[in-house]
């Protein structure tokens, strides 16, 4: 901290340095007001302005260190939380783009379609099963796909990928279990198509993972929904609140 005597020598430095060099104080005036030497004042307003730049560069340091150690080590965040209500509704609500993709996929048996209405979202999937894998594709409100999930068994992924999403998990929970695992695709519309059909595509598509676990969270247990990239990173964690699906059959 510096101190108000410091300040003062400081400012009257400064005004000394302006006052002569700009010619509209004789120096000669400044000895008579303070009783020193023309060169005391200047080596005394020097040493204390050199003290005021160490205490600059000494705080610009420690805050440069604390910006390090933030970005080296963050903080691991917290999961949110995920409110959502999930019911069936009549192909008739859904948005006809949607459809028209749904209905250019051959092979596709048994499309139900829900309506997921979040917090401030709203957005339709269609659930189906081809060639015998569960698949469920999300749909914005306008009917444009926002990503491609299909259920498989962590065990069925080689071990390398199974390692590196238990790690990821192990990041966040002490302990937990796997209820539900899914690979997501986000693609654009012909890619999402390839790979639906194909399992495969030429075109330029991002694959991450979706997991469903149950876990401790303030000594009780809750299911959270996971998503972690291809490289293992956690893209989100969200604890769900409350999933409700009105299993009324059309």
């Amino acid at each position: 901290m510096v101190s108000h005597k410091k300040w003062y020598t400081i400012r009257q430095g400064l005004f000394y340095i302006f006052a002569v060099s700009s010619g509209a104080k004789p120096a000669k005036e400044f000895e008579n007001e303070s009783g020193l030497p023309m060169m005391w004042l200047t080596c005394l307003f020097l040493r204390q302005f050199s003290r005021l730049l160490v205490q600059i560069q000494q705080k610009a340091c420690i805050l440069t260190i604390i910006l390090i150690i933030a970005f080296h080590f963050p903080v691991q965040a917290q999961p949110q939380t995920k409110y959502e209500r999930e019911f069936r509704v009549h192909s008739d609500k859904v948005p006809s783009n949607a459809k028209h993709f749904i209905n250019s996929l051959s092979g596709v048996s048994r499309v139900r379609w829900y309506q997921e209405q979040g917090y401030m979202t709203l957005s339709f999937e269609a659930k189906f099963n081809l060639a015998s894998k569960r698949y469920s594709i999300e749909f914005n409100k306008e009917g444009a796909i926002e990503d491609v999930e299909k259920e498989t068994d962590i065990k069925a992924l080689n071990d390398t990928t199974r390692q590196m999403l238990l790690r990821a998990l192990g990041s966040l929970f002490s302990n937990f279990r796997i209820q539900k695992s899914q690979i997501q695709w986000v693609a654009d519309v012909e890619a999402q198509r390839q790979l639906i059909l194909e399992g495969r595509s030429n075109l330029p598509f991002t694959q991450n993972f979706e997991l469903i676990v149950t876990a401790s969270d303030r000594n009780q247990r809750a299911n959270f929904e996971v998503l972690i990239n291809s490289s293992g990173n956690i893209l989100s964690s969200r604890k769900i609140v409350a999933r409700l699906t009105d299993t009324l059959e059309y």
